[in-house]
Formats: C-alpha cells, structure tokens, sequence
C-alpha cells in the first residue's frame, strides 16, 4: 500500500522539480543573465581595452535564446568615443548547438558607430589601446597557435543598419578626416568549416556624401573564397588626393571617379585573384603640376577604360580602349629649359623616390617572370594643348586645337609596330594631320605627314634666335613621309615629299618695309 502511494507520488514530483527548473532557468535568463552581463561588458571593455563604457540596458529571452542590448557607448582613454551602438540583438540557434555547432540564427547591429584611427606609425587605435591595456597588466598579448582550427560557428543571418565609420588619417602632415555614413551590410549562411555545397551570401553598401561603395557576392571561410562584384562610384579629388598624396607628383583640383569591377579571390595552397569586365571612368579631372599653380594645367571632361581585367597568378592584364574627351593641357617651358610636369616629377622622384632596395627587389619580381599587359587601344577627341616658352627672347605661345588622336592596339610585345593617327589645327592657323606606325623597341617611326596654311608668324621667337627678323606673312604646306630610325646609334631619320613656303613676308623688327618676301616656294624631290 505505501508503494503504491510513492508511486503515485512520481509523475507529481517530476513536474514540480520540472516546473522549479524552468522558474530557476527563467530567473537566470531574465534578471541574472542581464544583471551580470551590465556590470561585466563595461569591467571587461576597461581591463582589455582601457576603455570607459556604458550600456543602457540589457535584456534577455532563456526561451528563445536571445539577448539584447541598447545604447552602448565607450570612450577610450582621451574621453573620445571610440565605438557604440543604439541596439545590438543575438538569438542563437538551439538546432545548431544540439550538434555541437555555435550558430546564431541572427545578429542585428542597429546603427554602431566605430571610430578607426590609423596612426603615425600605419598602427591603429584599436591595437594601440590592446596593447596599453596589457601593458597596463603587467601581461603579454596570448600568442595564436600556428595551425590552429577555426571553432564551428554558423552565422544564419548578420545585418548592419545605419552604420556609421569614423575614419580618421594622422599618417601625414594634415589629419584628415572622413566620415562613412549610412553602412548597411547583410551577409547570409556564412559558416566557418568547409562546404562543398554552398557559400554565404553578403552585400555591403556605405556611402562618404555623394560617394559610395556597393559590394557584394558570396563567401567561404574555409577555404577562403570570394567571388562578387565592387563598384565605387563617385570618388571625389579630395578623397583621391589625400590617399594618393605620397605617390603623386601632381595637385588635383577636380575630378570624380568612378570604378566596378567582377573579381574571384581563393586562398589555399596558393593565392589566386582575378578580375572581368572593369570599368573605370574619370569627370571633369583637372590636375596642376604642383600646388603653387594658380590654376589647373590639365582638364579632361571624360575619361573612360573599358574592360579591365587581370589575372595575378597568370601575370596578365588586358585593357580596352581608353577614351579621352576634351582634354586640355598646358606645357610651360622655362628660361632653365625645364619644363613645369616633368620638373615636378624629378622633384618628387629625389624627395620621395624608391629606395635601392625596392629597386632590387622589382629587378628581382622582373626577372623571374614577366609581366604581360594588352591596351585596346586609344582615342583622343577635342583635344587641345598649349605650348608656352619662355626660353626664347620673346617668349613663344603656340597651340594645338581640335586634336584628334588614336592608336591600334598595344601590347607587352615592344616589337609589334603600333599604327596611329594623329589630326590638328593650330590656332594661329593650319592644319597638320600625321599616320603611321611606331615600333617601341627597337625604336622606329613611319609617318605620313600633311600640312596645309601653317602659320609662320607662331615661330617667330624661334627665329629670332638666330636672326633678328619679324615675320609679317607667309604659310607652310607639307606633303611627304618621315622615317626615324633607332636601331642603330645614332638615331637616323629621312624625310621625302613635297614642301611650299606661300605669301612669304620677313621684315627687319619695328619696320614695315619688306627684307625679303616671295609668292609662292615649292621644294620637290
């Protein structure tokens, strides 16, 4: 009898320590849980970080297993912000973890700001302050096992929103800085142990003003594996310039760029990058030769690059035809006989040129293997360049306008002859049009030269030099072929056709009789 009564007994206590389980397992999950995590997140951020944190509120669901942040904030040790969020939520999957696999079903980043500072020294913040917190300890950072496995984490969905990037440059003479606002980024099904069958999927979108990055594709950790598509669009001068300043000669005063591109990255036993189907364009650039330049001596409205590609571990690069309109460039040539973009690009090679033992190390990369490259071509419409010299006595403007030119392909293969076409006007009055090929290596040229009404009063400080007379009137016609030759020292050249000097008037300076003067002179072979 008093068996039976325990008996019955069973089934009641089993629900009742069921029943104290749950509220035991409820009272952790919803009031320790977020109890201990609101007075250990900010302890531990102060001990590895050295950073001062505060977090409004923390909540957990034991059920669901999910836990929730609000309105992180944390200052490092100049009382700046440095990182925080408005909301962070993590609900981990119960499937996932039964197999022995940490898997988050979601994490959700509403709105972090991040504050990256790269350094004098190329270190950031964020190591910095590590390592002064470890410092700080009297310990040494723990060292990663070489070899050691990634642990099984599985990311089912991880999203940012409204994020912002403080990123903030101290590695030259002005700080710069630059402000990433909104960042988006969602990335799906990412795991971190290999599988055949399927990738993660991401896509990331931030933007700095105007320009913006959109990237997106799919994902393996291991192996690593990427393969996707990148477009920056609307990168402006300011931002160019500032990251291109240690390796640029020249000021930009304006332009936007705008590049995309497919590429396929995998790293294993070797690494393998590659890149289809680029595009780079350029509006409204305008460069100066150096900062003291009262205004810009180079302005395009276009330029375009058309299919881009390249393969790392095949050493090849291919690009389509690159497209210039409207470019308008100035050329000064000083009484020391420099001139302005080329002496700026020696000044910039001697105080900021590659060390003897870059040089080496290039010659070495050379020589093991090649590099082979492909250009499409090159087309060049509404050109104009300006020539201004101040060598002569009486300085020499002359300009070229409505320049138009194009060249076939060009290749890595210096010994292909390249075919070109080249047609213009001189604002004094004249035209000039040139075709022919053009060997680089070793050096040769062929060029059927035409000019008609080429005004000679443009070359009068030229003359000048050697004669003290002043053209009034006269006009140079050509028509014939140039041959260079340089394969053998010295270079070598010939010249056959036909040339006319027409309307002929040379004075002496300040007079207004004539020296000597003809109608009409004809040079024939």
């Amino acid at each position: 009898m008093a068996q039976s009564r325990q008996s019955s007994h069973l089934p009641r206590n089993l629900v009742i320590g069921a029943l104290l389980l749950i509220v035991l397992y409820s009272l952790a999950g919803f009031l320790v849980l977020p109890w201990w995590l609101k007075r250990t997140l900010p302890d531990q951020m102060e001990q590895h970080m050295g950073w001062q944190a505060d977090v409004a509120d923390i909540r957990s669901n034991p059920f669901a297993l999910s836990v929730e942040a609000l309105n992180l904030s944390a200052q490092d040790s100049d009382n700046e912000k440095v990182v925080g969020f408005d909301r962070l939520y993590i609900n981990l999957s119960f499937f996932e973890l039964i197999q022995g696999v940490v898997g988050f079903e979601a994490i959700e980043f509403e709105e972090p700001f991040i504050r990256l500072d790269l350094l004098e020294d190329y270190s950031v913040n964020f190591a910095r302050d590590f390592q002064a917190a470890s410092a700080g300890e009297g310990g040494k950072p723990t060292e990663p096992e070489e070899d050691q496995a990634l642990p099984s984490l599985y990311f089912q969905q991880f999203t940012i929103s409204g994020g912002e990037l403080l990123f903030r440059d101290f590695t030259q003479p002005e700080m710069a800085e630059f402000r990433i606002t909104p960042l988006d980024l969602t990335l799906s099904d990412l795991a971190t142990w290999q599988r055949d069958d399927r990738n993660s999927d991401y896509h990331l979108q931030a933007a700095l003003g105007n320009q913006t990055i959109e990237w997106q594709g799919n994902l393996s950790i291991t192996p690593l594996y990427s393969s996707g598509n990148l477009a920056i669009s609307g990168v402006d001068h300011k931002t160019l310039g500032h990251f291109l300043a240690p390796y640029l000669p020249y000021d930009l005063r304006g332009g936007k760029v705008t590049v995309r591109s497919d590429y396929e990255l995998q790293a294993a036993d070797i690494l393998y990058l590659s890149a289809s189907n680029g595009r780079l364009s350029v509006e409204d650039l305008a460069v100066a030769p150096g900062k003291q330049s009262d205004q810009p001596r180079l302005t395009t409205a276009s330029i375009a690059i058309d299919d881009i590609g390249f393969d790392l571990n095949a050493r090849e690069a291919r690009v389509g035809q690159i497209t210039l309109e409207q470019p308008d460039i100035m050329l000064a040539h000083n009484k020391a006989g420099e001139i302005d973009w080329v002496a700026a690009l020696d000044a910039f090679a001697k105080n900021g040129g590659k060390s003897e033992a870059d040089t080496e190390e290039s010659a070495t990369a050379a020589a093991e293997r090649p590099f082979r490259w492909s250009l499409a071509g090159i087309k060049v419409s509404g050109g104009r360049v300006l020539w201004q010299d101040q060598q002569p006595a009486s300085p020499a403007e002359l300009s070229l306008e409505q320049l138009s030119f194009s060249t076939a392909g060009i290749s890595s293969e210096m010994e292909d002859p390249i075919s070109y076409q080249l047609e213009t006007a001189l604002a004094g009055g004249g035209k000039l049009s040139l075709n022919g090929q053009l060997t680089p290596q070793p050096f040769t040229l062929e060029a059927a030269i035409s000019g008609s009404d080429i005004s000679l009063a443009a070359f009068e400080p030229y003359l000048q030099e050697s004669a003290n007379l002043a053209v009034a009137g006269g006009a140079l016609g050509l028509d014939g072929n140039l041959d260079l030759d340089g394969q053998q020292e010295p270079l070598t050249g010939t010249f056959s056709g036909t040339a006319e000097v027409s309307g002929l008037n040379l004075q002496l300076p300040g007079s207004n009789e004539r020296l000597i003067s003809w109608q009409t002179l004809r040079l024939a072979p």
